[in-house]
């Protein structure tokens, strides 16, 4: 299980029953990591992260701040165990190349929302240093 790497970085809540009255994990925080380094089996939760055969160029997948990629462990090792897999290797490679022109499509939306933000507020500084100069014009 990897919620309590990604919680935090998508704004929910991730308390352990040692730290909350009310916690998500119903195991202490020092048992979850002694679970996690003898894991045998990993479960990747949706609503927690992107599976490693999903899209992960994707604002619902991104940090609080939504400036980021959400990482966490084992994602690279599911990709190395899954190429390793002769009979699904040319599957696996079509999906990461599908994901690898998403990240390209998504990092120009988000370079050409920032600059709109940036013109913007770089616009509205300009306006008020009018109305400023205006103002100590009068004086």
């Amino acid at each position: 299980m990897v919620g309590p790497f990604t919680r935090s970085q998508i704004g929910l809540d991730n308390s352990f029953k040692d730290k909350s009255l009310s916690p998500i994990w119903n195991y202490t925080q020092a048992e979850f990591f002694t679970l996690f380094k003898n894991a045998k089996i990993i479960q990747f939760c949706n609503y927690e992260c992107y599976k490693p055969w999903e899209n992960p160029y994707n604002l619902n997948f991104y940090g609080v701040k939504k400036d980021y990629l959400i990482t966490y462990p084992y994602y690279n090792t599911w990709w190395m165990l899954a190429f390793s897999l002769k009979e699904f290797r040319k599957d696996f490679q079509e999906i990461q190349i599908n994901n690898e022109k998403n990240a390209i499509s998504f990092y120009c939306k988000l370079i050409e929302e920032n600059t709109f933000k940036s013109k913007m507020y770089n616009n509205h500084i300009h306006k008020k240093k009018i109305r400023l100069y205006g103002l100590l014009r009068k004086f």
